[in-house]
């Protein structure tokens, strides 16, 4: 279970593309396709790309469902935690401001996010 640097974003410029990164790898697909996606259904929505509610649309016609992560013990679980439990199966996991990938036990972000806290999750059996 380790963090595997990903950063499709053909430019690279930041690192504040998270939602489009987590999709990209969690639907296989290129990044500036996950970043129309955001795009085409924000507009839909009458929402930015960027808002929450967007990716998480995406993510439930994608066949996604949403968990919340038991509130026991919020700032001594991180992501590498999550990961760990979870080596098998594909992820999206939120914090309060970043959304990050996790495959097969590893997560998958430009920056290694592992210490991050999540509050949710969305998975798909």
């Amino acid at each position: 279970m380790a963090w595997r640097p990903y950063n499709p974003n053909p430019w690279r410029l930041s690192t504040d593309d998270c939602a489009p990164r987590a999709l990209s790898a969690v639907l296989r697909i290129s990044w500036g396709e996950a970043y129309d996606l955001l795009y085409e259904n924000g507009k839909e929505m009458g929402l930015m790309e960027d808002n929450k509610a967007v990716l998480w649309a995406i993510l439930k016609k994608a066949g996604f469902r949403r968990e919340a992560l038991p509130d026991q013990c919020p700032e001594c679980y991180t992501v590498a935690d999550f990961a760990a439990d979870h080596p098998r199966g594909v992820y999206v996991v939120a914090t309060d401001s970043h959304i990050i990938a996790v495959i097969g036990g590893d997560w998958f972000d430009a920056w290694d996010s592992g210490s991050e806290v999540p509050l949710f999750y969305w998975f798909r059996k």
